[in-house]
């Protein structure tokens, strides 16, 4: 049985007010990924921590992202919305808090392991809220605000979290006591504005399912962010972890095929439009999260600028972003057709990727110029992928579709970095532990030379990446993008 409000359409002004209680609650889970990356030596430091802890302070908030983000999509569909959205706040506060305090790393890590839960099911159920409010046709422009909001907040985390640790009287823990206030306030307007159909009805939630989809995926990211540093890529480690993997991914495949409400909705996979839709986002995710950290790289190391100076380099790549993000949003938007612009947008990140690493020898403002490409292509595809697998899918399944999507997109960026991360180390070799601004002018031009090199070879290989979702653009059939929340009946 289903009970509905009395007025099931919200008015602009109340979708204005309930984008603004989610966009406040996304950029500041975003900002918290990015506002420790200044801040970690310190914290490591403070903490007692190795450099194996150092990795998983970066890697656990986004594994426990990735696991939890298909789990909250299918709760999305099945259950109350708003109750979810407060959930995953309350955890987020929760894990913010606990990471304030910690007083171990091990303490640390786990908090951020909640933390990126709570990301999880924020990225899901902010798709979903969207689309239960909003027609696909509109969904276009407000998934672009989105993501400008989650490019701002990328920007910004670093630049205050270098703040926060560069004052004296408020330390490290600040870096996650800063966000609880916005997150409080997000929580306030999303309680007060945010008014949705309550769905009743009989379910059985697939814990075995939500299980084994984390296990094997945990395993799988377990082996790239460990094979090449704990052991070697060809190990008796790395052939007991993927053959644990391989035999996670049959069990899982056996359970969700029996539960009459899988975690994993293999219905939806099988859909040929969100399956090229996963693709394409897959290949997003590696060169998405991959440009972000090696660009910067790339400016420190390969061509000795400083940490200021990356960043302000950087600036081009994500200004691209934003204004490609907004302009593809609006297009959408107006004219209703998404095939054109997204195999655009696509052909230009691969391009752009390709530029930059063939640009060693160039003057150093051709690397920002091709980063603007490698931004506007971002830009275009980050949410598009997610729309266009939405509006294939059953209104009942749109949380489902765009949590499939949106999963692939970040189990890309959790796989690209560290396997492009293992074509820098295997680059560089020994070179990877010295410290540049130690060394004479000779050795320090050749370490940059194999930095450039390395660095070089990681954008030529995420530029063939960036390929695979021009072909699932090209391959997938454009339909039209529906004018109503629900699906018109035939």
């Amino acid at each position: 049985m289903e009970l509905l409000s009395e007025r099931t359409q919200p008015t602009g002004r109340e979708i204005a007010r309930i984008l603004a209680g989610l966009m406040l609650a996304l950029f500041i889970c975003v900002m918290s990924t990015m506002i420790v990356t200044n801040a970690l030596p310190s914290i490591v430091a403070s903490l007692g921590g190795s450099q194996s802890e150092y990795t998983w302070l970066v890697a656990a908030s986004l594994l426990m992202m990735t696991v939890s983000t298909p789990i909250w999509g299918r709760c999305a569909d099945q259950f109350n919305k708003k109750t979810l959205v407060r959930s995953a706040l309350g955890l987020f506060l929760l894990g913010s808090i606990g990471a304030g305090l910690s007083q171990s790393i091990w303490m640390l890590i786990c908090m951020r392991g909640l933390q990126g839960i709570a990301m999880g099911g924020l990225m899901a159920t902010t798709q979903a809220v969207i689309a239960s409010i909003v027609p696909p046709r509109q969904s276009g422009r407000y998934s672009s605000y989105i993501s400008l909001v989650m490019v701002v907040a990328t920007l910004c985390g670093p630049l205050v979290g270098g703040l926060i640790v560069d004052t004296d009287w408020l330390g490290w823990r600040w870096c996650f006591f800063v966000v609880v206030p916005p997150a409080l306030a997000s929580l306030a307007v999303l309680q007060r504005y945010l008014h949705l159909p309550v769905h009743r009805r009989e379910t059985r939630v697939d814990y075995l399912g939500s299980l084994l989809v984390a296990v094997t995926v945990t395993l799988l990211l377990l082996w790239v962010t460990f094979a090449g540093e704990a052991y070697a890529w060809l190990s008796w480690q790395t052939a007991a972890i993927l053959t644990g993997t391989l035999l996670m991914g049959v069990l899982t495949v056996y359970v969700e095929r029996r539960h009459p409400n899988p975690i994993l909705a293999l219905p939806v996979l099988r859909d040929r439009t969100t399956a090229w839709a996963s693709i394409g986002s897959f290949a997003v995710g590696v060169v998405m999260f991959s440009s972000m950290v090696f660009l910067s790289q790339y400016f420190q190391l390969a061509r000795g600028y400083s940490p200021t100076e990356a960043g302000l380099l950087s600036m081009p790549m994500l200004i691209g972003t934003a204004a490609a993000t907004l302009a593809a949003g609006h297009l959408i938007a107006k004219f209703g057709r998404w095939k054109a612009i997204l195999v655009a947008g696509s052909a230009v990140l691969a391009l752009g990727l390709a530029l930059i690493g063939r640009l060693d020898d160039a003057p150093a403002w051709t690397v920002p110029a091709a980063a603007v490409l490698v931004g506007v292509g971002i830009g275009v595809v980050i949410q598009n992928y997610v729309l266009i697998a939405q509006n294939a899918a059953d209104p009942t399944q749109v949380g489902t579709a765009g949590a499939t999507v949106t999963f692939f997109r970040s189990l890309g960026g959790v796989l690209g970095m560290s396997a492009l991360g293992a074509i820098v180390t295997s680059g560089v070799g020994a070179q990877a532990d010295l410290d540049l601004a130690t060394l004479t002018p000779a050795l320090r031009e050749a370490a940059q030379a194999s930095y450039a090199d390395a660095l070089g070879l990681v954008f030529v290989v995420s530029g063939a990446v960036a390929a695979v979702s021009l072909v699932a653009a090209v391959v997938i059939r454009e339909t039209p993008l529906r004018t109503t929340v629900h699906r018109a009946k035939s």
